[in-house]
C-alpha cells in the first residue's frame, strides 16, 4: 500500500539501501539452504533501525551464516555481536593517500569494539559488561540452533 495521497511506484524507486538489503535477508532467509550461492554480502542493512529490530536482523543474519559465507557491513552492536569474526575497517590518510586496513578482532578486542559502538569513545565498565552479554547470548542463541538443526 502506498502513502496516503502518493501512488504506486516501483519498488526499487521508493525503498531506500537498507530496505532493499532487508528484502535481501528475507528472501536469503528462506531459501539459504537451498540454494547454491556462496558468500553474501549486506551494506547498510541497519539503516534506519535500531533496539530490538536491529537484533531481529541480526538473528536472521546469523541463519543464514549458517549455510552461507556472510560479511555484513554494519554499525549496529545488535547485529555485530552476532558475528563469527568480527572485522574491523580502518581509513587512514599517509601523505596524499588513503590506506584502508582490514584486520580480524580477537575476542576481547571483539567486546571492545561493541562496548564502543554502543558508548562511542568514552568506554565504560557496565558498556564492556553490556558487551560481553550480548556475545554471550548470542553464541548461546547460535549453539541452540545448531543443536535444532543436527535434531
Amino acid at each position: 500500500m502506498a502513502n496516503a495521497g502518493e501512488s504506486l511506484k516501483p519498488f526499487h524507486k521508493v525503498a531506500s539501501g537498507g530496505e532493499l538489503s532487508r528484502i535481501a535477508l528475507a528472501l536469503k532467509t528462506v531459501c539459504a539452504h537451498r540454494d547454491t550461492i556462496g558468500s553474501v554480502v549486506f551494506d547498510e542493512i541497519d539503516a534506519g533501525i535500531g533496539g530490538q529490530t536491529a537484533h531481529m536482523v541480526g538473528e536472521r543474519i546469523a541463519m543464514v551464516a549458517s549455510h552461507k559465507q556472510v560479511l555484513c557491513i554494519t554499525h549496529s552492536p545488535q547485529i555485530a555481536c552476532m558475528a563469527d569474526n568480527h572485522l574491523y575497517i580502518e581509513k587512514q590518510v599517509q601523505g596524499n593517500r588513503t590506506k584502508t586496513e582490514i584486520r580480524q578482532l580477537t575476542t576481547a578486542e571483539h567486546k571492545i569494539e561493541l562496548a564502543r559502538m554502543i558508548t562511542g569513545s568514552d568506554l565504560t565498565k557496565a558498556a564492556i559488561e553490556n558487551a560481553g552479554q550480548m556475545i554471550f547470548k548470542a553464541q548461546t542463541k547460535k549453539e541452540i540452533w545448531k543443536k535444532e538443526a543436527q535434531a
